[in-house]
């Protein structure tokens, strides 16, 4: 018999490590190798928040440099769709979960009443600022002012960020830093992930506030569609209160 370097616990010759201090010594080195296996799905993530952010400070920085239509809108929704599927493509085997579980009607109900108190809200915030002086500016007038009709509006402004803003951060980005923070940790950054990327400082308080709810639905669920319900119930509101003259949040 000896004793172990580390703990001083008898050891028999016949083991291969001490037992004490043995099977933890083997969960960390476990551990160390999972956090590895999972970096790149972490750094997958990552680069898909900065491609979509990419896309977001292009089009405020072109809309600063020259007059833009409508049209430059829809092009970057274009390219945030197919950022969104290319990456979505690679992440499936994590999604798919996600996207193939449907949780109770209860849930869905919850979710319309969550984005229904979220933009009411979101919205007194906006009045209040309004009421400083501060500019509001409404998401459907440009593209009807330009021709385009209400279905794609709704198309733009509730169904695709709906879809691909949930896929992106409450499926791929918290999914993948759930792997390496614990679940309020990764809950926490990916609504903060997400309220940068709208690039709206006046938004980013109410934005966060939306993210941690959507991304909580992510978690109670284990589904994305009350998160995408919930999105696009926050979104249509603004669509109405656009309709009666309300300035909407940003």
């Amino acid at each position: 018999m000896r004793f172990c370097r580390h703990c001083g616990e008898p050891w028999q010759l016949a083991g291969a490590e001490c037992g004490r201090c043995g099977p933890a010594a083997v969960a960390q080195r476990q551990a160390q190798r999972q956090a590895h296996a999972d970096a790149p799905s972490f750094q997958s993530a990552i680069a898909l928040y900065f491609s979509l952010l990419a896309v977001s400070l292009v089009l405020l920085l072109a809309a600063q440099a020259m007059p833009l239509g409508a049209g430059a809108e829809l092009v970057a929704t274009l390219v945030f769709t197919l950022v969104v599927a290319l990456w979505s493509a690679t992440a499936f085997r994590s999604l798919r979960p996600l996207l193939s579980s449907s949780p109770a009607p209860a849930w869905y109900a919850l979710a319309l009443g969550l984005g229904t108190h979220s933009f009411f809200l979101a919205d007194a915030v906006v009045r209040a600022l309004t009421s400083l002086g501060v500019e509001g500016f409404t998401y459907a007038d440009s593209l009807l002012a330009e021709g385009y009709g209400w279905f794609t509006v709704v198309l733009s402004i509730v169904v695709q960020p709906a879809l691909c803003e949930e896929i992106a951060f409450r499926g791929i980005v918290q999914d993948s830093m759930q792997r390496l923070l614990s679940r309020n940790e990764a809950l926490v950054v990916s609504a903060l992930m997400f309220s940068i990327l709208h690039l709206s400082i006046p938004s980013m308080p109410h934005l966060f506030l939306l993210g941690l709810g959507l991304g909580w639905l992510r978690l109670a669920t284990g589904s994305l569609y009350p998160a995408m319900l919930m999105h696009a119930a926050h979104n249509s509101l603004v669509l109405v209160s656009e309709r009666w003259d309300s300035f909407p949040p940003w």
